[in-house]
């Protein structure tokens, strides 16, 4: 409904012109926003360059521990090659080495040939020596051999016990053992014989004898002083008199009768060990049972 006085066109109007007002403007900004704002700017841009202050003296600090981690690690470098240099010069010697012993094996191990089948030598002397078997038995063994040596070792493991069963036990052959140290490849070698010869003073020494064998890769590859301690183990657990045993082994009370074996058996031809004088015949290396049953026969058969 319209008023008095008042047009359609009017209240149109009116309405327009109250709809498009513009709000009322705001008005000025607080003047404490602005020293605010600036005084939080001035707080990040201290907090950065104090930030980047510490960096700077965390650098100073850790510089020369960087450079003195990285001389080390220049001087561990060389020296890891210096050190690979050596191994690689122990290589070659631990080869040529190895060589040489491989072919001291195969010489050792060589079977009894043409050389010496047929060939009857001076019958080592058996006077004072340690021995097994009947007194007056048939054929008669003299073993010269070395406690160091692998290749004795392998013959008391592989071929003593069935010879001992088979024919010493049964009184067909007498065996005799001698000392042949060779100390250029063995260097306990003669101390172990002494030991063997300072436990047969007490009346052990075949309990001995295979004692070293059975144990000799515990004290073949350590110190002298190692082994004297292994061997003073070994009086013990046979239940020998450890002081007489020591004084024995201290005073080396029989190096000399050891030396006079390594000679007897160098002036017989003796050049390796074992080597095995079966009647006055030569037999070299750790040869296998069969060949030692052989031997016997056929000593026996000559008889």
């Amino acid at each position: 409904m319209q008023t008095p006085n008042e047009s359609p066109e009017e209240g149109t109007l009116n309405r327009s012109a109250v709809e498009q007002t513009p709000p009322e403007a705001e008005g000025p900004r607080p003047l404490w926003l602005w020293p605010t704002a600036a005084l939080v700017l001035l707080l990040a841009l201290f907090g950065a360059g104090l930030s980047g202050y510490q960096y700077y003296l965390s650098s100073r600090v850790q510089q020369p521990q960087l450079h003195r981690l990285q001389q080390q690690v220049g001087q561990l470098t060389t020296q890891l090659g210096e050190t690979r240099a050596q191994v690689g010069a122990l290589q070659g010697q631990v080869a040529q080495l190895s060589q040489t012993l491989q072919s001291l094996a195969q010489a050792l191990q060589r079977p009894a040939g043409a050389s010496t089948q047929g060939t009857t030598l001076t019958q080592p002397s058996t006077a004072g020596q340690p021995s097994l078997g009947a007194a007056d038995a048939p054929v008669l063994i003299v073993e010269f051999a070395d406690f160091q040596c692998p290749f004795c070792r392998r013959f008391e493991q592989e071929s003593f016990e069935r010879l001992k069963t088979d024919y010493i036990d049964t009184g067909v052959v007498r065996f005799v053992f001698r000392d042949f140290p060779l100390t250029q490849i063995h260097p306990h070698a003669e101390l172990a014989a002494e030991a063997a010869a300072c436990a047969d003073e007490q009346g052990e020494f075949w309990p001995m004898h295979d004692m070293l064998f059975r144990n000799q890769p515990e004290w073949a590859g350590g110190s002298t002083a190692a082994a004297r301690q292994s061997f003073r183990q070994y009086a013990q657990a046979l239940g020998l008199k450890l002081a007489q045993f020591g004084a024995c082994l201290s005073d080396r009370r029989y190096s000399q009768s050891i030396k006079q074996d390594l000679q007897a058996g160098s002036r017989l031809g003796v050049r390796g060990t074992p080597t095995f004088f079966i009647n006055g015949r030569p037999l070299v290396g750790a040869q296998p049972y069969a060949t030692f049953k052989s031997a016997i026969e056929s000593a026996l058969a000559s008889r």
